[in-house]
């Protein structure tokens, strides 16, 4: 590779592996290790947003059009059962509270993920949050409206919760 060609550039920085949102993908034939970035869309799925693969050798174009990204994607979504969205909830942290400091983006997204947790356990998410919250329904409400405004979740449709 030459320095100077203009359609190359040497990038010094390597992504950090071990901060916690990395993944190696195992099962993978051969000496490539592949690993992934999963992060949320904006309907709060999981995706892969960053691939790392490596090689003592060289690394060929068939090998990373075989990556199962899409099976990735599929398993991080699977339907969570009752109990582990109820462990998920209590391990979320404290209950939603106005905090002055907290960014409006910041606040909405906290506010979509936990909606989308309750949304997946009863018909009625905010009044869920409203109890745990112990502020009244038409406050988390509001919340959710500002969420959806910055799209952190989607649309909602009549009658149905999420």
């Amino acid at each position: 590779m030459r320095d100077d060609d203009p359609s190359l550039r040497r990038v010094r920085t390597t992504p950090e592996l071990g901060d916690g949102s990395w993944y190696v993908v195992d099962g993978l034939a051969g000496d490539v290790e592949v690993f992934v970035r999963m992060g949320l869309d904006t309907r709060h799925r999981s995706v892969v947003q960053e691939v790392v693969v490596r090689s003592n050798h060289r690394v060929a174009s068939d090998q990373v059009q075989r990556l199962p990204l899409a099976t990735l994607e599929r398993l991080a979504n699977r339907p969570l059962d009752g109990e582990q969205l109820r462990d998920m909830l209590v391990s979320t942290g404290p209950v939603l509270r106005d905090d002055p400091e907290e960014s409006a983006e910041a606040f909405a997204d906290r506010v979509a993920r936990r909606y989308a947790l309750h949304a997946a356990l009863t018909r009625s998410p905010a009044k869920a949050m409203a109890d745990e919250s112990e502020v009244p329904v038409s406050r988390v409400h509001r919340w959710v409206r500002e969420a959806r405004r910055l799209g952190k979740l989607a649309p909602g449709r009549q009658g149905t919760a999420g």
